[in-house]
């Protein structure tokens, strides 16, 4: 029986088993071959992973001659954490939440040697800010309303008059905001403005106009 090894490519030495059995006779040959010599190498394919707000499942690629262990950033994360030479496995990456674009790694390490990193990079969220009601007509001896905003990020109300009252005046994604109108002292037709502008500048009006 000849016996023919190919040449070993990873940096880590393996055994190859084998049973010879022939009638009651049987006989255990194990084959043990040296690692290979080959410099360490590693590299993601790709080398830099673009992904969407939402994220979810994701399928890479990993070419090695050597063992190796995954370090994930904490918004990255895989049933994968080892293995020995190539490799494909999927991860997960946690939907992004906030309106920016945030970056994370995924390294695989070698006897304590980063052998090659991947860069995730995740878009944030839409930039949303909305109210569901732009206008208001209030009577002459003031009142009470709501309106309500949609949004993904802190925001702030400011007014250009005295007499309107919202509450709250600050906030984060989407809330509800009560508005008192003061009583009108004259006769004039007055209007007034309540301006949001989120944390990434853009902003929404809300009129609100009062009038005998």
């Amino acid at each position: 029986v000849v016996l023919t090894a190919a040449p070993n490519v990873i940096q880590e030495a393996r055994v190859f088993e084998f049973h010879i059995k022939s009638g009651t006779l049987s006989y255990d040959l194990n084959v043990s071959q040296e690692a290979g010599d080959e410099p360490l190498v590693g590299s993601f394919v790709p080398d830099t992973l673009y992904v969407t707000s939402t994220g979810g499942l994701q399928t890479v690629s990993l070419m090695s001659n050597t063992s190796w262990t995954l370090q994930f950033c904490d918004w990255v994360s895989s049933l994968t954490n080892a293995g020995v030479g190539d490799a494909t496995f999927d991860m997960i990456v946690d939907s992004n939440q906030g309106s920016e674009t945030r970056t994370g790694f995924v390294n695989a390490v070698h006897g304590g040697q980063v052998l090659c990193t991947m860069v995730i990079v995740q878009e944030g969220k839409p930039d949303l800010l909305e109210v569901d009601v732009d206008q208001f007509d209030v009577r002459p001896e003031g009142g009470e309303f709501s309106f309500h905003i949609t949004s993904n990020q802190s925001w702030v109300i400011s007014t250009d008059v005295n007499w309107i009252h919202p509450t709250p005046e600050s906030g984060f994604a989407n809330t509800d905001v009560n508005v008192v109108v003061d009583a009108m002292m004259t006769t004039h037709p007055r209007e007034g403005y309540m301006v949001i502008k989120a944390a990434s500048g853009k902003t929404v009006t809300v009129t609100v106009t009062q009038q005998h």
